[in-house]
């Protein structure tokens, strides 16, 4: 079992209703075109939302708690543009080449270890169409930081 299963129930009491980057991803979409690939899709938050937008959109996920949410809320046509993957995205095999690739909302600080991030960003590009587009979206560690006290920040670099 994933640890991650256990949460997925409550996932979207905390994240479902983020919507800010959203528009980021759909603009990228209509620029890059389908089909895309989400890697780390969790409860389906932006893959549902790409795909209300006519894209045709692979969801892979290492939960199958989370893909099975997600797969709850793909109904007619969105389940027609829609796949999702029970997959690791250091092992990610899927035989296919997308436009679009989007690793949204910190998932990749799940790959805490050099070794594993590489693998899954060797694993994504091998995924992504000549000229393809990666979005890895990445908090910032010093986000957290006071800049009111630059002694402090400078001390903390």
């Amino acid at each position: 079992m994933n640890p991650l299963d256990a949460i997925a129930p409550f996932y979207d009491l905390d994240f479902g209703g983020l919507q800010d980057d959203l528009d980021f991803y759909l603009n990228w979409a209509r620029s890059e075109g389908s089909p895309i690939l989400e890697v780390g899709c969790g409860t389906g938050r932006v893959l549902t939302y790409l795909a209300q937008a006519g894209f045709q959109v692979t969801g892979v996920d290492s939960s199958a708690s989370f893909l099975e949410v997600a797969r709850q809320k793909l109904t007619g046509t969105l389940k027609k543009r829609t796949n999702l993957v029970q997959a690791d995205m250091r092992q990610l095999a899927l035989g296919r080449e997308f436009s679009l690739a989007i690793v949204a909302l910190n998932t990749f600080a799940h790959l805490t270890c050099l070794d594993d991030q590489l693998r899954a960003l060797e694993r994504i590009h091998r995924h992504l169409r000549p000229g393809g587009l990666l979005i890895l979206d990445l908090g910032n560690p010093y986000g957290i930081l006071d800049t009111t006290d630059s002694a402090l920040v400078l001390a903390w670099l």
